[in-house]
């Protein structure tokens, strides 16, 4: 799952890696340039930010599941170690705790403890969108996160060498997929001019539509390989046709997208089949 290159790491944001296959149970194999290595699973860290802003003190209301996803995505990327890390670090922030400042403590934090070849997965659950014509702001609980200090962030995180997967729920979160840098992948909910739908009466409970989905695909449904490693290719294969045509029942157009950074290649493997917590969806009628 790692690429190798020296005096670099990787970053995942749901990432500098090469083109893998499962070698054995205990090793991942990837090759890099003309080059190819086989390093062994689980010899790197994670550093997992799970952010879930529900309640909105700037709104006066509050949202639905957006902790709850923050929380399973958690639980879940903690499954990985002694899997796919060795080591998982991780910073949980929801309803009043998901502000602004611990968003930047905790990017900070992580910076200080990047080492080569580890892997950053930031998951954010919130709303989303335009305040202002053609400026894309995320809403924390107590003030809005622009476009471009995300693009801020993963820039920093992808110079220390690390592989960045950023995942996000959030309306029109496609806007992310402007921002362009090298080892970092974005995974988003939906395009840029589509909402992300909070609930549904398919889901049976406690997330939004696109985390209850790529739990699912987590969970080994999105392992069409069936070696127990589920790549980015297979993940955003499945959300693709499963948040899609959920989302029709409901009346509405949500596709989720994905751009991959320099260097990271489609069949770039995310993690071991782990169960999560979270139950199933209701399969639509």
């Amino acid at each position: 799952m790692f690429t190798i290159v020296l005096g670099r790491a990787r970053l995942v944001v749901l990432a500098t890696l090469a083109a893998a296959v499962l070698a054995s149970p205990g090793y991942a194999q990837t090759s890099h340039g003309p080059g190819k290595v086989t390093i062994p699973k689980g010899q790197h860290d994670a550093f997992v930010l799970s952010f879930g802003a529900s309640r909105l003190a700037q709104f006066g209301r509050d949202a639905i599941w957006n902790a709850e996803d923050a929380r399973d995505h958690d639980a879940y990327w903690k499954k990985q170690e002694g899997r796919m890390f060795h080591k998982v670090h991780s910073w949980l922030y929801t309803d009043e705790t998901a502000t602004v400042a611990n968003f930047e403590r905790a990017i900070n934090e992580i910076m200080a403890r990047l080492q080569p070849g580890d892997e950053v997965i930031l998951g954010l659950s919130g709303h989303g969108g335009c305040a202002t014509p053609g400026k894309w702001e995320f809403v924390a609980h107590d003030a809005r996160i622009p476009l471009s200090q995300f693009a801020d962030y993963v820039k920093r995180l992808s110079a220390k060498g690390a592989r960045v997967i950023f995942i996000i729920e959030a309306c029109e979160s496609g806007a992310l997929l402007e921002i362009k840098v090298p080892n970092v992948v974005f995974l988003v909910s939906s395009r840029a001019n589509e909402p992300s739908l909070n609930g549904s009466p398919y889901l049976l409970k406690g997330n939004t539509l696109f985390y209850r989905v790529l739990f699912e695909a987590l969970s080994g449904n999105a392992d069409t390989k069936g070696n127990g490693i589920i790549t980015l290719e297979e993940v955003i294969a499945y959300l693709k046709k499963r948040v899609t045509a959920l989302a029709k029942v409901d009346g509405c157009e949500q596709n989720p997208e994905i751009v991959y950074g320099d260097d990271v290649p489609q069949d770039a493997p995310l993690a071991e089949v782990v169960t999560p917590t979270t139950p199933g969806i209701v399969p639509a009628p």
